[in-house]
């Protein structure tokens, strides 16, 4: 394998990233300056700031495909060269966009708390330690099952189809242990990436305890986001529902949602939201989004695949075709679809663990209502230069309003229930 066209392709792509890390340090020094000048962001100066880090986004996003496309000669060297190349650059991007992200959340209120509480973060290299460590074991799992099938092929002395079948059906192993391992440890790896501790509120413990025991759910492990500056109020769970021990599931909250719980309709409030998440175990929601992020993602790299495959067949017989071409656009086609296909089965899923929660679980529907307007208005003062409100979806949620839409007739149903309760007993 040469290494010195890859060396290249590195330095190249890491030139647009290293240009946005500087520029990020320049604007977070700017920022500093004037936060000694100004108590307060306004939403102006927060959707001003916002505006800036974008377009510098887009620019840095543009010059990476240009350093892509003047480097291309550079690829098709060798088919070592092409493949990492694709993969260095698909890296860059990605990395370039973290930082992006991280730079956006910190111009929002209550980012200054970072600097005031610096013990209440993971430090970089531990946080990167472990993402890398899940890393290592995803891509572990899904080359050694390839490499015990290339044993097995040499070992029986199978060659042709029978050898292609083997190594195929080991990659399709490993490709979904790979999966399931991602799935099954995202609560184990989470705990030592995010800085959190285990709920101690023994009244709100024994809360969650009874509805999980109602629900006839496997209770999961409580604990709290111990980061002050996470402002939003959210609540989520990780793992699987039926894995035990140190795989057991999580259930997690943010220290916003657990901070207004004195009042009676804002523990019904709360229960309601933590009943929403129950129904998301209870429907095996997890296990569906697993079973189509394998199917979206299975499809994405099997194109991938192919198109590599043509791509080194084709230089290799001198044939120019435009064949590779078209299947990596296809690939690139894919993708958008797949994303957008878990997009929407994971706003579908949300309606049906609202709809569960109050028909199954036996949340107030009233209650889920005036929880999701108060998530919903302290989150968007949040955001408020992000246009999301009760009216627009998110990533992974449809909109609030649509929620509210589906839940008003169950709730005008509890209400007439109600009512007529009343008279009976009157």
């Amino acid at each position: 394998m040469e290494l010195k066209p890859i060396l290249g392709l590195l330095i190249a792509s890491a030139i647009p990233v290293v240009m946005f890390a500087l520029w990020s340090e320049y604007f977070r020094g700017g920022l500093d300056t004037k936060g000694s000048e100004e108590s307060e962001s306004t939403e102006e100066t927060i959707a001003d700031h916002t505006l800036r880090i974008r377009i510098a986004g887009l620019l840095s996003t543009l010059l990476q495909l240009f350093v892509f496309l003047v480097t291309t000669p550079v690829r098709q060297e060798s088919s070592s060269a092409s493949v990492a190349g694709l993969f260095i650059v698909l890296f860059a991007l990605i990395f370039q966009r973290s930082l992006q992200y991280r730079l956006e959340r910190e111009i929002l209120p209550g980012s200054d708390e970072r600097q005031s509480n610096p013990d209440s973060y993971r430090s970089p290299p531990s946080t990167f330690f472990w993402a890398l460590a899940g890393t290592a074991l995803y891509m572990g799992i899904l080359f050694g099952t390839v490499f015990s099938s290339a044993v097995a092929v040499a070992a029986f002395r199978l060659n042709g189809s029978a050898a292609i079948a083997v190594i195929g059906l080991g990659a399709l192993t490993g490709f979904t242990l790979a999966m399931g391992s991602n799935f099954a440890f995202s609560s184990w790896f989470l705990k030592r990436m995010v800085p959190s501790e285990p709920l101690s509120d023994a009244k709100v413990i024994a809360v969650l305890e009874k509805i999980f025991l109602e629900s006839g759910v496997q209770a999961p492990e409580f604990r709290r986001i111990s980061i002050d500056s996470v402002r939003s109020a959210n609540a989520w769970v990780t793992g699987f529902p039926t894995f035990t021990g140190p795989l057991r599931p999580v259930l997690w909250f943010t220290p916003a949602l657990l901070a207004e719980l004195e009042s009676p309709e804002q523990q019904l409030e709360f229960e309601a939201v933590v009943k929403h998440e129950v129904a998301h175990m209870k429907l095996h929601h997890l296990s569906q989004r697993f079973r189509l992020a394998w199917i979206c993602s299975l499809t994405v790299f099997s194109s991938l695949a192919l198109s590599m495959a043509l791509n080194i067949f084709f230089r290799s017989q001198s044939i120019g075709s435009a064949l590779p071409l078209l299947t990596m656009a296809a690939s690139i086609g894919l993708v958008v679809f797949s994303f957008r296909k878990l997009q929407r089965q994971l706003q579908k899923q949300e309606l049906e663990a609202d709809r569960y929660s109050v028909v199954g679980l036996g949340a107030s529907a009233a209650s889920l209502i005036s929880a999701l307007k108060r998530i919903d208005t302290w989150n968007s003062r949040l955001t408020a230069s992000s246009s999301v409100g009760l009216t627009q979806e998110n990533t992974s949620h449809p909109a609030v309003q649509d929620r509210i839409a589906a839940l008003e007739f169950l709730a005008a149903k509890e209400r007439v229930e109600n009512q007529d309760s009343i008279k009976k007993a009157a």
